[in-house]
């Protein structure tokens, strides 16, 4: 199976940056889809491919990758998170917020996502 390197996605994070890497993030959606391919139980790289998907506004494409990210892998609680703020984007801010608010209940120790949801309610 192919293998992602966690630190190539976190580059993409930074949404100011999407447009002088759209040719990257373009790239990088074509490895995460071969990686899939080898690797249809990895619930990471679902989550991964979802967030390249959010940032170029692909927010439907992106919520099925959080879903099936989820089916796969119920504790991997950070795809709730990018789950809610997908769905926040498709302005179905309950099911959004509840997501984000499950990831909450499981890190608390994210402070700047708690003030992120104080900030938003």
């Amino acid at each position: 199976a192919m293998n992602v390197n966690s630190n190539f996605v976190s580059g993409f994070f930074n949404k100011s940056k999407v447009k002088e890497n759209l040719t990257d993030i373009k790239l990088a959606l074509l490895e995460f889809d071969e990686a899939i391919k080898a690797d249809t139980a990895d619930a990471q790289l679902y989550m991964n491919r979802g967030i390249l998907k959010d940032m170029t506004q692909r927010n439907f494409d992106a919520l099925k990758d959080f879903n099936k990210a989820i089916q796969l892998d119920p504790n991997l609680h950070i795809a709730f998170y990018y789950r809610g703020l997908t769905l926040i984007q498709l302005k179905r801010n309950k099911e959004g917020l509840k997501d984000i608010e499950f990831y909450i209940e499981n890190f608390p120790k994210d402070k700047e996502t708690q003030q992120r949801i104080e900030n938003f309610k």
